[in-house]
């Protein structure tokens, strides 16, 4: 059961993502500039794998950095695991708030993008003329109908 709620929610997130990425001015912004990303790579990849692995590191050792600090303050009683708690719950908060707000804002644009449509949904009356048809069918006559199968014989 564990597992199956963690893909709803994931999903759910996902979702939410890249509704926000589509339907907002700032995902529209972000997915441009992702857009410009991809086109300079595509222009010089090396400079672009260069600038990439400088980042990483230096995220990577802002990390550990951190990590260490936590490490050192845990160790020397500075931080206690109630002070690790209350920081998780605070980060669990703030992620939650954004979540929301994330997706407050795609059921906004997905109410916004639904009135549009209906709007635009209207369709003008048409008017038109209906004819009858008319058939006009008669049954062959005996003698008709023995010529003909006679002659198919």
């Amino acid at each position: 059961m564990g597992k199956w709620v963690n893909t709803v929610v994931i999903s759910a997130l996902s979702g939410a993502a890249a509704a926000y990425l589509v339907a907002s001015k700032q995902g529209k912004a972000l997915t441009q500039k992702v857009d410009g990303l991809i086109k300079d790579y595509q222009e010089n990849p090396e400079d672009f794998k260069q600038e990439a692995l400088d980042k990483t590191s230096r995220y990577t050792n802002q990390v550990l950095d951190t990590l260490n600090s936590y490490k050192d303050k845990w160790l020397t009683g500075e931080m206690t695991s109630d002070d690790v708690i209350a920081f998780a719950k605070e980060k669990a908060a703030q992620a939650v708030e954004k979540a929301n707000e994330a997706v407050a804002q795609v059921q906004e644009s997905l109410q916004a993008n639904q009135q549009e449509s209906a709007q635009n949904q209207e369709l003008p009356a048409v008017g038109g003329q209906i004819d009858d048809i008319v058939i006009d069918y008669h049954e062959p006559k005996e003698e008709e109908a023995k010529t003909e199968s006679d002659k198919e014989a």
